[in-house]
């Protein structure tokens, strides 16, 4: 009846064949995708937004119109798969159970349960990252002690040259397996203006020289490691660079009293190594015809299978015997 009730976003991007590159080696079935990406003008509709996390929509109005609004958006999401002349949906990081049953009801949504993003729980007992190293085992302390060795600094960017931002931004994303998009300058400081504050950037040096950076959005209970870049460098002091701005990130984390550090997507063994747990997450994929809904099942499971399964195995964390505990309970009693 005209009163606003929510909104909803959508991201509308263009894919070439060099956005899925490294797949050229791959099996018979990926190439014959890429050849498809050359022949075809495809486009992907993202609802929300490929770069960001957070809500892709929000109601603001009686409980009891919720189910009807939610009908309302998915309907809407398929209108505009075909108004974009897109070839892909993807709604990303579904969080509502209500929504989650809603779209499941659709025959044209497959879930996408592997879309998994690592978070740390900051411990309200950690005041400095010496607190943190306490809880390491022997071996993961060791590591950490080892890294604080190495002439690495970093330092906050007050004036930033967003030009540089980007070259360094683009060593990195140019090498990642599927690269659907890229961010440039404008963006990096339409966050800083926008953000202010919560938005910050950190330059890393080794021994007095700029190496690269990473980025960090900050919330009110979580700060969360954006995007990063690498100069040109030897590749040991670059391996060093990740895993130091990590443990970077953590400092940075207790520092200002958050709750949770978010560490995003990719490099899920490294992430595991400093204590990161996966967030449970639910997405979905449509598309505009059987085709291409086979083909985004394929491009799901190819990226799920190089992030490997290693990252399982690692906590860093000293484990409590729970036997021992309980044995001692019972001598108590």
């Amino acid at each position: 009846n005209g009163k606003f009730i929510g909104w909803a976003y959508y991201q509308c991007l263009g894919v070439q064949s060099y956005h899925l590159s490294d797949l050229s080696q791959a099996s018979c079935g990926k190439k014959v995708l890429l050849k498809l990406l050359k022949t075809f003008n495809i486009k992907i509709l993202v609802g929300g937004s490929l770069f960001l996390s957070g809500d892709l929509l929000k109601y603001n109005y009686n409980k009891d119109l919720q189910s009807s609004f939610y009908k309302l958006w998915i309907q809407n999401s398929n209108f505009l798969l075909k108004k974009s002349c897109s070839s892909f949906l993807f709604l990303k990081e579904i969080k509502d159970p209500t929504l989650q049953n809603e779209i499941e009801q659709k025959p044209n949504f497959i879930p996408y349960t592997e879309d998994i993003q690592m978070s740390l729980e900051i411990n309200e007992n950690w005041k400095s990252l010496a607190d943190y190293n306490k809880d390491l085992s022997r071996k993961y302390a060791a590591r950490i002690k080892k890294l604080q060795s190495i002439p690495l600094q970093a330092k906050q960017n007050l004036n930033i040259d967003f030009s540089e931002i980007e070259r360094m931004y683009l060593k990195i994303a140019e090498r990642s397996t599927i690269k659907l998009g890229f961010i440039n300058k404008a963006y990096f400081k339409l966050l800083s203006e926008n953000l202010a504050n919560n938005f910050q950037i950190y330059d890393f040096y080794y021994q007095g020289k700029k190496i690269g950076f990473s980025s960090y959005i900050i919330d009110s209970e979580t700060i969360e490691i954006y995007y990063i870049g690498m100069d040109d460098a030897k590749s040991e002091e670059l391996r060093d660079l990740y895993s130091f701005m990590l443990l970077h990130s953590i400092e940075k984390a207790i520092e200002l009293g958050k709750k949770k550090l978010l560490l995003g997507r990719t490099a899920l063994e490294a992430k595991a190594m400093i204590g990161a747990k996966p967030i449970a997450q639910k997405s979905y994929i449509s598309a505009s015809n059987k085709l291409f809904l086979s083909f985004a099942k394929r491009i799901a499971s190819s990226f799920y299978s190089s992030l490997g399964q290693e990252w399982k195995n690692r906590n860093p964390f000293k484990e409590i015997k729970e036997s021992k505990i309980e044995l001692e309970l019972e001598l108590k009693v």
